[in-house]
């Protein structure tokens, strides 16, 4: 967005979504990968998206993956983790008053979410 992009939202927790979902994109991407981030900046919401170019998810995991503990079988075995890192940031990003949810499933994976602008609740 060309201006400032506001909203009432802890620095911290938001920082931990940001760490999650962009570790989750290189661990899952090939080396050299790209890995592109936006922002779009509306009316009553703040749109992030983050897409990697990684082996993408198995359109079966997809209604598990913000599940407490789920680990997308494919790469379970090739990739460390517990499963809680997606959980946990839907968590927080509902906690803020937003949603995450991921884009048609393929080749990579596009991670979204909208967070709420405006004042303290």
């Amino acid at each position: 967005p060309s201006g400032v992009v506001v909203g009432f939202w802890d620095r911290d927790r938001l920082t931990q979504v940001f760490s999650n979902l962009l570790s989750n994109a290189i661990r899952y991407s090939p080396a050299g990968g790209e890995i592109l981030v936006s922002l779009e900046n509306l009316e009553s919401a703040a749109h992030v998206s983050i897409r990697d170019q990684g082996l993408g998810i198995n359109p079966e995991a997809l209604r598990h993956l913000f599940d407490q503990s789920y680990r997308v079988p494919v790469t379970a075995g090739q990739v460390r983790g517990l499963g809680l890192g997606l959980y946990i940031t839907r968590q927080i990003i509902e906690a803020h008053g937003g949603h995450i949810w991921l884009d048609e499933p393929g080749a990579g994976t596009r991670v979204r979410f909208a967070l709420p602008r405006g004042a303290s609740p």
